[in-house]
């Protein structure tokens, strides 16, 4: 196990739980009680931290952030939802983030909060083997407990259940997982159904996107839809249809990336509009504008923007 269940997050957990109880009864008061819950195990009630900026979705009565949050807490496990959310705001944000600034002042080497990977046909082997366990508690050594895996289509299933098992056994890192264009076996999602710590990323894009979201639907398991903003991203993001059907999923979070061959004016052109959507958007879900809020939570700890490739070779 890389990280332990420590007296804090036991805690922060006992007082996340308290104030879930009272959710059927006052469901926007007991959201805005977790956010605060969050800001201060954070110390960030007061300065730039996410959720000082998580507030500002909620701060309006109307605000369309509460029917989202209100649908992740009402289809959702709790044990799931709880475990997630507070390794991320807790082994992340707070513990991890302390860690990363004193390796940092140290040794004078910058380290990002969280780490991205592929997994590949070529590399999966490693994944199978001690190789993967090694590398997550080398880098959680240096204080990075969140992780991205992006999986190529034509990963064996031994290499899925491999890393799940892994998975399992530290249940205080969290791992988005890039789910591939093809559909995964039954035997994968129920291995996936056993862990708390991960959200599975399908992409929009993907023909199999519906049969996926149905797969993890079924099993209730913490998902996103992904779409990748390109050249002449306008005219598809803003149609309709793509921001109503992701509202409509059990997770109604919508995380964007850009495409490698975006022009710099596309990427300002959308980053400028970027705010305005988060503020109104057109229905009720999250967005996350994944490269550029990792950068902005490396900037709040390190003071810069960081790499977070990590090279897993054959």
């Amino acid at each position: 196990m890389l990280l332990k269940n420590d007296l804090n997050r036991i805690l922060i957990e006992n007082a996340v739980r308290l104030n879930l109880k009272n959710f059927e009864n006052d469901e926007k008061r007991c959201i805005r009680r977790l956010i605060d819950t969050g800001a201060t195990v954070t110390k960030s009630s007061s300065d730039d931290g996410i959720f000082s900026k998580l507030r500002e979705l909620f701060k309006d009565d109307n605000s369309p952030y509460y029917p989202a949050a209100a649908s992740l807490f009402r289809n959702i496990s709790r044990d799931r939802l709880i475990c997630f959310g507070v390794n991320l705001g807790y082994n992340s944000f707070t513990k991890g983030a302390k860690t990363i600034a004193q390796f940092e002042k140290k040794s004078g080497k910058v380290v990002p909060w969280i780490a991205d990977m592929d997994v590949t046909t070529e590399n999966e082997a490693k994944y199978r083997s001690e190789t993967f366990e090694k590398l997550l508690a080398h880098y959680s050594g240096f204080g990075i407990n969140t992780y991205i895996m992006r999986f190529s289509n034509g990963i064996p299933e031994e290499t899925y259940l491999a890393i799940f098992e892994t998975l399992e056994q530290n249940p205080y890192i969290d791992v988005l997982l890039m789910l591939p264009d093809e559909v995964l076996s039954n035997k994968i999602i129920m291995a996936m159904d056993k862990l708390n710590n991960i959200m599975a990323v399908i992409s929009y894009d993907s023909e199999n996107y519906n049969e996926m979201l149905d797969k993890l639907e079924s099993m209730k398991i913490i998902n996103a839809s992904r779409f990748t903003v390109s050249n002449g991203f306008s005219e598809k993001l803003n149609e309709e249809k793509i921001f109503s059907k992701v509202s409509d999923c059990l997770c109604p979070v919508l995380i964007l990336e850009y495409d490698k061959d975006i022009s710099d004016e596309e990427k300002k052109a959308f980053k400028a509009g970027l705010s305005a959507l988060r503020e109104t958007p057109p229905a009720p879900l999250f967005i996350i504008n994944l490269e550029d809020d990792i950068q902005a939570v490396n900037r709040s700890i390190s003071g810069k923007d960081i790499s977070t490739h990590i090279n897993v070779k054959a």
